[in-house]
């Protein structure tokens, strides 16, 4: 029932992703997303019996559909990081660098599992085996070390965080990486007690981690579809408030700045931002050239120092990203 969940969750996400694609510059979590997605489903009974059917019925299968889950955690894992500006090419080097080597371990520990017909439960049946302990357990480890990392690189960028929606989904993107690193320890142990055969904590890691995944992904998931509406309300409220000082700053440009100047409105502006930042620089250069000639009011003053706050503002939040 969980792997359906976790399914049905990651396909909605891409769907959504899908939609919203021309307007991101990175589909790194639309990859993401579509390779979980399609593991999770390879994880589902029915639809894992009918395709390792297709390759003999000797849970073959198996091998892929984990390759695609850790192949799609180490996008997602990126994606987390890049959401908030923090992706950085050293960071992806050693994501895809440990990916290699995990997938590796794991071809070579699972071509060591002695395994007869396909089974919905590959580990209750050959978890006992070392080699089934050593291709589980590395994935597991794998997924907890790099979600591990991108939800501390979140919890480092937190502080940064003004906009309170935006920061809602930061929350939600930490809290699946830490519920993520709990079902990959979960797991684990799991595999550890199994060799050992420790029934208890087999029983206690298994309810573990069934709740702990569940919860990784919704969360995830949450997150991620709240980070585009975060950003569509603060781009309506950044037009809105432009909007306002560029109806006091009109005024203030069209009476101190000289006539060859304002013959420039003509110029097309890329965005009433740009627009916004020219009109108070020409301001400024108007009181410079003018000095003693050219005053401005208490009002325009405060206006002046407002759309000044304000660029500075948007110019480091440019740098931040």
């Amino acid at each position: 029932m969980s792997a359906l969940i976790i399914a049905g969750a990651m396909w909605t996400l891409s769907v959504v992703l899908l939609l919203t694609a021309r307007r991101r510059r990175s589909q790194r979590i639309l990859v993401a997303s579509s390779l979980i997605a399609a593991a999770q489903t390879l994880n589902v009974d029915d639809v894992y019996f009918a395709a390792d059917a297709l390759m003999g019925s000797r849970n073959w299968m198996m091998l892929p559909a984990n390759l695609l889950q850790v192949c799609g955690v180490a996008v997602l894992s990126t994606a987390i990081q890049g959401s908030v500006g923090a992706a950085s090419s050293a960071n992806r080097r050693w994501t895809y660098a440990l990916l290699v080597l995990t997938a590796c371990v794991m071809v070579g520990s699972f071509a060591c599992i002695s395994m007869t017909t396909t089974t919905g439960s590959f580990m209750r049946e050959y978890g006992a085996q070392p080699a089934a302990a050593v291709f589980n357990g590395v994935e597991m480890a794998y997924i907890g070390a790099v979600l591990g990392h991108a939800g501390w690189v979140l919890v480092r960028f937190l502080p940064t965080v003004s906009d309170r929606m935006f920061a809602v989904g930061v929350w939600l993107l930490i809290l699946g990486s830490v519920f993520a690193v709990g079902f990959s320890a979960a797991a684990v142990v799991m595999d550890v007690a199994h060799v050992v055969e420790d029934a208890r904590t087999m029983d206690v890691g298994r309810r573990l981690y069934g709740s702990l995944m569940t919860a990784s992904v919704l969360l995830l998931c949450g997150g991620f579809s709240l980070m585009p509406l975060a950003r569509r309300s603060e781009g309506w409220r950044r037009i809105r408030r432009v909007n306002r000082l560029m109806a006091g700053i009109e005024q203030v440009w069209e009476r101190v700045t000289p006539s060859d100047v304002q013959r420039r409105q003509g110029f097309e502006y890329w965005s009433s931002e740009m627009r916004l930042h020219r009109q108070v620089i020409e301001i400024e250069d108007a009181l410079l050239a003018s000095p003693g000639e050219i005053f401005l009011s208490r009002r325009e003053s405060c206006l002046m120092r407002s759309a000044q706050a304000w660029l500075a503002r948007l110019a480091q939040l440019e740098v931040d990203r």
